[in-house]
Parts: C-alpha cells; structure tokens; sequence
C-alpha cells in the first residue's frame, strides 16, 4: 500500500470513529480511534512527537503534535483534520489564495474563511519576526498556542464552542501562526442580531425573549462544564437560526478561560456582569432581569420557584461590587488603545516634520453625543492632515474650519511660535496638544461626554524639539467657539 493511501486510510478511520457516536468529543472510543488514526500519520510523517499533558485540563490529553519540514501542528484528537493532505490550502500564506476569503484584518493578525474537506473553516494568522518569534516559541507564547488548548478543554468539557481544528507554526522567516476552527456560519455577532430584532417591526418582543433564553442557557451551559470564560461580550457570542427556527449559541476567544471540575460562583458571577455590563445601553432593566432569571433556571431546573427567587436576589447583589470594578477594567483596557496603532487609533506622519496621532473609530458611538460615525484608515487621514497643516501654517486664518470627507465639519488649532522654554518642557513632558487629545479620550472611555478631538499633531525640528503644534476637533456649529 502506498504512502498516500495508507494516510488516506488513517483519515478515513477518524472520520467513521467521528460519525459513529455524536458528539465526537465527549466520546472516549472516539477519541481512542481518533487518536490511532493521528498516530498513524505521525509515524508516516517521521514525527517523534508525543501526547503531552494539558497544562489547562490535566484530567486529558492534550492534542497530538506532528512535526515536518516546513510546519509543526498541534491537532485537535477529536477533528479529523489533516492539513498536509495533499491539495490543502497554504495555511501559512493564505493572502495568496484564491479562494481564501478575508473576514478581517489589523496591525496584529488577520482572520481568513475558506472551504477545505468539505466544511468551512477559519483561520486567524498571526506574523511576527525577528527575535519576537523566537522568544514567544521558547516561552510556549505564540500567538494562538494558548487559545487553542483551552479551546479544546472547553470544547470537551462540553462548553458551546467552536470546535478547533488545528494549529501550527511555520519554521520560516517571519514566522507565521495560525489556528483553524471550524466555521459557525451563518452566524452573527449577539449585538448585531439584538440590533436587526430590536428594529423589527413585527415580533420583537418574542424574538428578544427567545434569543435571551438562547444566549442564558448557553452561558449556563458553559459554567456547569465547568468553565469560566473571563471575557465574554457580545462579538465573542455568534448566533443563528437552526432549521427548526431555534437559536444556537456559540462562544469564542476561550484564551482567558478556565477550565475546573466546578466553576467557582464568583468567577461566574463576574462573566455575567462582563455581559451585562456591554447591554445596560441598549437593554431595558427588566430585559437584563430576565437574563439572569433564565441563567438561573438552565443552570437548576428543578429548583422551586421560591428558591429560585432568593438565588437572582444574591445574584443582583454579589453583581453590585463587581459592576464598578469592571467598568474600570474596561476603561484601562480601552486607555491602552490610545498607545497601540491598530482599530482605534493610528499613528500618521503628515510630512514636513509633522507627526501625530489620528482616530480610526469610536467604540463609544453608541453611548456619547459627540461622536465618529464613519470608520477610517490612515489612507482616509492623510490627505485631511497634510490640508489641515497647510491651512493652518501657510493660511492667514489660525482656526480654520472646513468639512470632512466622511461627514462632518472639522476645525483646526495650531499655536504659534513657542518660547524656548515651552519647547523643552514639552519635548520631555509631551505638547498640550497631546495631553488634550488623551485627556478628552479617557474622559469617554469612563462615558463622559465632551467635545470630540480626532487627532493631533506636533512638529518637531532640531532633535526632536516640538516648537508648535496641532489639534483638530469634529464639531457641529462652524461659529462655536469664536
């Protein structure tokens, strides 16, 4: 039998042990012969590797690590998923493949759907080079190792995942990362479908209450497995309508998870009000109420209705203590946004020594009155930036304003020439220039709503000395302020 065929066969053997007991993962004889077949291809591959110990969930095995010339993959033992077969995608450089499809893309990764074995996958792709790469590797920290071992704890643990398939690691340079999952199409995000029921004009209100009993029963699901998610949100939740018109509930991004024998209910408590706590603009009270009483009711069905009653009052108040100090976790994690240079923010340099920072899009725009509706990228910016320097430098009026390409009218302020004394200070300490554009974005990033500042921008000549600067503000009356 030839080398191809004998792998063909492996793969054959994986895939009836799959069809033979569903669900795949939470079946051990499955798992036993999905685990021959995978030792099978190892042996044809040359692969010395081992099953190791998860470092998540000690109480399985983890996912077989084959190794080859130009990759090393850790693949899932329940997937029945080859990537090597011949014909498969090139995992590693999918931006060159036709059929590869882009869903999303940032500074840090990008994320690619395509169709391979007769099933849709995703992929997230991550690049990183130089020395990067090799450190990430020798601490076991490259991007993508960790989420997808926890995937697979949870996914056997019996949480409602994605199932994961793969993920690998090219031995080139840069080094490329990817992890493979299996498609949840046609999903949506939860918050766009609370959007597209909530604008319904017709069965709106059963339409909220199945898709909350829906989102509730899976949360609950999730931590009766035994697993807290410690990130949950409405972009990590994708629903859809199953033929039978009930909604199925998927959770993603498990890289912050835990996985135990039985969930602590603090820990529990705190992804509840992480959910909560991105719908209480958009959710009525009793909305949210009804959220926790059907958590409730999916996590002990039998409970008596009293019983059940003194549980959601805990509940409310064990949740009070910790609404606060998530708020201020989520407003120091969005305050990191103003260092990065990805969705949010970006760094743009406009010629001439000028160098600034510019913003991409508002996360807030669903809370504040001041607000960026479009979505930019540093191309949109460019030509604004390098109009608003001439204007201000070469003009006579020093607060111009004139109207954006997206929509809006835009008014810029630059200083004049500034003392020595000023430059110094600024150069070391940063421009109030600076200072304000940070200042007006923490203030939103705690719901505080004042004017909106877009970018800012400072000149610098003779080793770095800023000796004037820039600030372009949205607003709504040309005359405000003068």
């Amino acid at each position: 039998m030839t080398k191809r065929a004998t792998r063909r066969n492996a793969i054959e053997v994986r895939r009836s042990a799959r069809r033979g007991s569903p669900p795949p993962a939470r079946n051990g004889a499955v798992r036993a012969g999905a685990a021959s077949a995978a030792a099978t291809i190892r042996r044809l591959k040359g692969s010395d590797a081992s099953v190791k110990p998860n470092p998540v969930d000690d109480r399985r095995a983890t996912a077989p690590r084959m190794t080859q010339t130009a990759a090393r993959w850790l693949i899932a033992d329940d997937a029945a998923f080859d990537p090597d077969e011949p014909g498969a995608p090139d995992w590693f450089h999918l931006d060159t493949e036709a059929r590869a499809e882009i869903v999303k893309t940032s500074a840090q990764r990008a994320v690619y759907r395509t169709a391979w074995d007769g099933r849709e996958v995703f992929i997230k792709a991550w690049r990183l080079g130089g020395g990067s790469a090799a450190v990430r590797r020798w601490l076991r920290l490259a991007p993508g190792r960790v989420e997808f071992r926890r995937t697979c704890a949870a996914w056997r643990a019996g949480a409602p995942a994605v199932q994961p398939l793969a993920w690998g690691e090219s031995r080139t340079s840069p080094c490329v990362f990817v992890l493979i999952t299996e498609s949840a199409e046609p999903a949506e995000a939860l918050r766009a479908a609370w959007e597209h029921i909530r604008a319904a004009p017709l069965g709106s209100v059963t339409g909220e209450r199945e898709l909350i009993s829906a989102v509730a029963a899976a949360v609950a699901q999730m931590h009766a497995a035994g697993v807290v998610h410690r990130d949950l949100h409405p972009r990590n939740l994708l629903v859809a309508r199953g033929e039978d018109g009930a909604w199925r509930v998927h959770i993603l991004d498990w890289r912050s998870a835990k996985i135990r024998s039985n969930a602590p209910n603090p820990a529990c408590t705190a992804d509840l009000v992480q959910l909560d706590q991105h719908f209480h603009r958009v959710a009525s009270r009793t909305q949210r109420v009804r959220f926790l009483r059907e958590y409730l009711r999916a996590r002990d069905p039998d409970a008596d209705p009293r019983a059940r009653r003194l549980r959601l009052r805990k509940l409310i108040t064990d949740a009070a203590p910790l609404v606060a100090r998530h708020r201020q976790r989520l407003a120091r994690i969005r305050d990191r946004r103003l260092d990065g240079d990805g969705r949010y923010f970006a760094v743009l340099d406009a010629g001439g020594g000028w160098r600034g920072r510019v913003m991409l899009r508002d996360g807030r725009r669903h809370v504040l009155t001041h607000r960026l509706d479009a979505e930019l990228t540093t191309a949109d910016w460019a030509p604004v930036l390098a109009r608003a320097v001439s204007r201000t430098v070469d003009g006579d009026n020093p607060e111009p304003v004139f109207a954006a390409p997206w929509g809006g009218l835009l008014r810029c302020r630059v200083s004049g020439r500034l003392s020595l004394a000023d430059r110094l200070r600024w150069t070391l300490a940063g421009s109030p220039a600076r200072s304000a554009f940070l200042r007006c974005h923490r203030d939103r990033h705690r719901d505080v709503d004042v004017p909106l500042i877009l970018a800012f921008a400072e000149h610098r000549s003779g080793a770095g000395v800023i000796d004037r600067f820039l600030v372009i503000e949205a607003i709504d009356d040309p005359n405000a302020g003068r």
